[in-house]
């Protein structure tokens, strides 16, 4: 598909792909917040996070979506994930902090930054694509996540 012209057809099939990956990764992340599968919750989240980021790899790799009036229409509030992100930082308490630098090739600023708040991003995103290709718009699902990927939670 890529650099190829637009299938539509592949786009549904990619939009339904990505919603049933996201829905998947939402469903394991909450569980695992909630101290489901306590022994394994490392592994399991690792699988979640790789399955995610390869889907998120397909969306970078095709022809850039763009919504045909331009705009992302109002879809409704997002849900709130503050206690996806409280039980991730409880399940990851000890490697929930790491330190990144800001931009390596201008200056060796560092910054603070957490998992659990970066997989609770990703969440976030999923379960916003999610609320349009509910309400039937999965074009504009489709490109909010490619948006997002490629912006946020790709990186």
């Amino acid at each position: 598909m890529l650099g190829q012209p637009r299938d539509d057809e592949a786009l549904a099939r990619l939009a339904e792909d990505t919603a049933d990956e996201a829905r998947a990764y939402l469903k394991t992340v909450h569980a695992l917040a909630r101290g489901e599968a306590e022994e394994s919750a490392l592994a399991v989240l690792m699988v979640a996070l790789s399955r995610i980021v390869s889907t998120g790899a397909r969306l970078g790799a095709v022809t850039d979506v763009i919504l045909e009036d331009r705009y992302e229409p109002y879809s409704g509030p997002d849900a709130d994930y503050e206690e996806l992100h409280l039980g991730l930082a409880q399940l990851l308490a000890g490697l929930d902090e790491y330190i990144e630098i800001v931009d390596p090739l201008v200056s060796g600023e560092l910054s603070q930054e957490s998992l659990s708040n970066d997989i609770t991003e990703i969440a976030a995103a999923l379960g916003h694509g999610l609320i349009h290709f509910d309400h039937g718009r999965p074009e504009e699902a489709l490109w909010y996540w490619q948006y997002s990927f490629m912006a946020s939670w790709g990186d």
